[in-house]
């Protein structure tokens, strides 16, 4: 499942997942399921499935606030969102503390975590504020081209800018993924 969802293949992750949850009566097997399940959802925009699968992940673990607050923001339950995030973040601070003393490539995962957090409050604002749009784009892309060149989190970046642009609307970053792809040798 985790190869799945490393190479975005979200409907064969979501149908093996919806396959496996059915047949899945322990508690603990499901709650190891979740958090890939709800990425795959999320990923298809299954947004019941991913209600589903996020409510079997511990609120105090990341993904279950980050998603959590994805659902609030897609619902439009922005101060529900906030919250969600802000929970989210108070989990990441003690693994940023913990990370601070070691190597950066130890500590960028969770550096793009915090990204995606502040994306999310952005995502809000766009929703909210549409004067300030263009502005947000801007600096999304601007904050793009400041990530290391890794697949899974442009994919996560971009999936998380995607509540409210298609990559249809965002050209420049759909080329500019569909480039890293190709070095990468994925399609």
């Amino acid at each position: 499942m985790r190869c799945l969802e490393a190479l975005g293949e979200w409907d064969n992750l979501h149908s093996y997942a919806e396959e496996q949850w059915s047949t899945c009566m322990v508690g603990d097997a499901k709650k190891r399921m979740a958090r890939l399940a709800a990425a795959a959802a999320w990923g298809l925009g299954k947004w019941n499935s991913m209600d589903e699968y996020t409510c079997m992940i511990p609120r105090e673990h990341y993904d279950g606030t980050l998603y959590r607050a994805v659902i609030a923001i897609h619902q439009g339950h922005f101060p529900q969102a906030q919250e969600c995030i802000s929970e989210a973040r108070e989990i990441l601070d003690s693994e940023l503390t913990a990370l601070a003393g070691e190597s950066h490539s130890r500590a960028y995962p969770a550096l793009v975590n915090c990204q995606l957090l502040a994306e999310l409050e952005e995502v809000i604002h766009y929703k909210l504020m549409p004067d300030r749009r263009a502005v947000i784009r801007q600096a999304w892309w601007d904050r793009l081209q400041g990530c290391q060149r890794k697949l899974e989190d442009w994919q996560r970046i971009i999936q998380v800018r995607s509540l409210v642009v298609s990559p249809q609307e965002d050209m420049r970053t759909l080329l500019k993924f569909s480039s890293l792809c190709m070095k990468t040798g994925r399609e």
